[in-house]
Parts: C-alpha cells; structure tokens; sequence
C-alpha cells in the first residue's frame, strides 16, 4: 500500500472517530439550574440549546424576557454546558414612591435591594420602607419609601410696639395728638425640622433674633382746661350727616330739629335779673329749677319747657327759664359771672333739638 493511500484511510478514520464521539456526546444528560422570578429550579436535559431546552420544559418566554448566563446577557441560540445557570429575567412593571412622589417603572431586576441600585436611591437607617431590601420584585409591586429629612424653616412673629401717652398742657382737655405712629416689629426664629416622608417628626429652635425693633405709638393728651365762655368764644366744628350730629370727640346725637337763633347770655346776678341772692326766688328758673351751667331760657312757643337741646360753642343745655326779653328764636344762655356774660354778649348760634 503506498504512501497516500494509508494517509488517506488514516484521515477517514480520524473523522469517523471523531463524528461517532460528537454523537455520543450530544446525547449525554446536563444538569441546567433555572432561576426564574427568584425561584430556582433544576432540570436534566440532552438538549444542545437554550431555545430548544425552554420549549422542551415547557417554559412560557415573552418577547421582552432577557436570558443570563455567567453575568452576560445570551440569546436563544446559547449553546448548552453542563451545569449551566440561567437567570430568565423579565421585564416587570411596578410602581415606585418616594415620599409624595409616584412614578410607574419598569425593571429586570430581581430583588427590591438591585431596584434601588438601578435607580440610585440610597436608603438609611431613619427612612422607613413598606418592603424588605431582600424582597423579590413581582409585576405592579409597590414600593413605598419615606425619607428621613431635616432641613431648617424659619418662622416670623410679630412684636407688638407700646403705645405712651404724653400730656401737653397747650393741648385742651379732651384734645389728642399722635406724635409718633407706632410700628409693629418682628422675631425670626429659626428651627430644625425633621420629617419623615412629609410628616414632621420633630422641630429644635436653633436661633431667635429680633430682625426689627417695635416703634411705640406716642400719644400726647391735653390738661389745659378750658372755660365755658372760651369755648362759647370759639366753638367747636361740627359735622352733621342727615339728622345726626357728630361731635368733634366723635360722640354722634340725633336730632329732630336745628333753628338758627339769637344767642344772648344772662346768669343769676342782680343786673340780669333784678333779684338779690337774699330773695327767696334768687336764681331759680321758671321750671321750678335752680339755674346752672346748661340752662338756657327760651320761648316756649318755639321751644317747648324742659327740652334737651345742643348749643352751638355752649353745649348741651335744658329749656327751663323764659325771659321777658327772649321772643321768637331767641336763646338766652346762662353762664356764672357777669364777666362771662358781658364776653358773650349777642352772638348768633345753631341750636339742635335733640331726640328725647
């Protein structure tokens, strides 16, 4: 037999041997550990691909699952070795919160501690969790997560300014003045506040500082008083709204009437009314009344006895004496001493007839 021929049945037979051991090897039995969703199982398979083996097992795939083997991801077409592990991980919807914020995600991973990893979210101690870190992840699981934070506020209160009162004798009795508008100041304090998803768990005051000082309200009040015939002298501005009068202290009177009249004045004396203090009738009214500060002597044709009146520059006053003199809208308004009554003389003034 020459040369090239034994080569060549040595070759035929080096192929056939090695074509009868592939077969016997291909129909060996391997151990493939399965895990799936967390679960782990092992099977005993001749087949020589993962595609072949999952239909083999009658393991239910979708489109979207991914196939791990040593940390890589393979497809269909991976060949199999004995003692292989597969992971089938599939593609899960959940839903995700962090304290008050809420998204849907979707994930490959297996456990809620590799969920965290994905998205970056770093759990500690103080955060409280409605899973455990070692929970597997199930299609629509929710995650609920509370943070612990702490984050300082600032809290403003108002410091209400003093008010001083002053008096001023140029000012009449009676009389105010604000010299000074008071402000109101304000406090900042500032506190640490610790919460737990968006409930407060805890606040400590770290500072308190007064970032505006009250200005107090400065109110002067008049001691000068002042007599009748000066008032009568100048009198007060009123103001009237419908049949109301107001009166410069802000005191309001109704009225039913107002007549302008002839002011004239008189008091008890001998020279107006021609009695002695030593007769018995010194200084009585025609009421039956003894005069004073506030009586007034009219016609009672025009005002009747005994109405309550307010005169113009005299004030309130009482219709208790008549006069001789005191006809028509005439007014006869008494006052204690002659020189009072001499300052008046005649002037002419608004009366008002007050609601009884």
């Amino acid at each position: 037999m020459n040369k090239c021929l034994r080569k060549l049945l040595l070759i035929g037979m080096f192929i056939f041997l090695m074509n009868d051991k592939a077969v016997a090897y291909s129909g060996l039995t391997k151990q493939v550990t399965v895990i799936d969703n967390g679960i782990k199982a092992v099977y005993e398979t001749k087949e020589t691909k993962l595609q072949d083996f999952f239909k083999e097992q009658a393991l239910v795939l979708d489109m979207q699952d991914r196939f791990v083997v040593d940390d890589f991801i393979v497809d269909l077409d991976e060949p199999i070795n004995k003692g292989m592990v597969v992971e089938i991980q599939r593609k899960k919807t959940m839903i995700l919160q962090i304290n008050n914020v809420c998204v849907t995600a979707t994930t490959y991973v297996s456990t809620v501690e590799e969920l965290l990893k994905e998205h970056n979210i770093v759990i500690t101690e103080k955060d409280w969790m409605n899973v455990n870190l070692t929970d597997p992840i199930y299609p629509y699981m929710h995650v609920y997560i509370q943070q612990h934070q702490e984050q300082q506020e600032a809290e403003f209160i108002a410091i209400p300014f003093a008010t001083e009162v002053r008096k001023n004798d140029q000012l009449l009795v009676g009389q105010k003045r604000i010299v000074q508008e008071g402000k109101v100041g304000q406090q900042q304090i500032t506190w640490r506040v610790a919460y737990l998803g968006d409930q407060e768990q805890n606040r400590v005051k770290v500072a308190e500082v007064v970032t505006q000082q009250p200005v107090a309200h400065i109110i002067e009040e008049g001691t000068k008083v002042q007599t009748l015939i000066q008032k009568a002298l100048s009198p007060d501005k009123l103001v009237v709204e419908n049949n109301t009068l107001i009166l410069e202290d802000g005191q309001r009177l109704t009225f039913t009437k107002a007549i302008n009249m002839k002011a004239t004045s008189y008091t008890a004396s001998y020279e107006c009314t021609g009695k002695h203090p030593s007769h018995p009738y010194f200084g009585m009214t025609a009421s039956g009344t003894r005069a004073k500060v506030g009586t007034v002597a009219v016609d009672p044709r025009v005002i009747p006895l005994g109405t309550k009146l307010y005169v113009e520059g005299y004030g309130f006053a009482t219709a208790e004496d008549t006069g001789g003199a005191v006809k028509g809208n005439v007014i006869d308004l008494y006052f204690e001493t002659n020189a009072d009554v001499k300052a008046f003389g005649t002037r002419q003034r608004k009366v008002y007839v007050l609601a009884q």
